[in-house]
């Protein structure tokens, strides 16, 4: 099984990247939000974990995570794909 993480910018999609385990998608998606907003990883993980939102515009939850950040959007999904390589929940 692959995890296939895929992030948008307002329209722009960014190209996929392939982990082999859920918890190296999420790890990569956490990072991807800490990035966009400027602060440290571990402080999405920390609102993560605890089951809050980060703040009034950000959320990061099991397979998605959005934000927004000077008036852009930003959003991330993980997707789960069998050994065939097709997409499933």
């Amino acid at each position: 099984m692959k995890y296939l993480l895929v992030e948008v910018m307002e329209r722009d999609i960014s190209a996929p990247i392939f982990f082999d385990t859920h918890e190296d998608a999420h790890s990569e998606m956490c990072q991807c939000v800490a990035d966009v907003l400027g602060v440290n990883k571990e402080e999405i993980v920390e609102s993560y974990l605890s089951g809050d939102d980060y703040d009034d515009q950000t959320c990061v939850l099991e397979n998605t995570a959005w934000t927004e950040r000077h008036g852009n959007n930003f959003d991330w999904k993980i997707f789960k794909l069998n050994d065939a390589g097709e997409f499933f929940d």
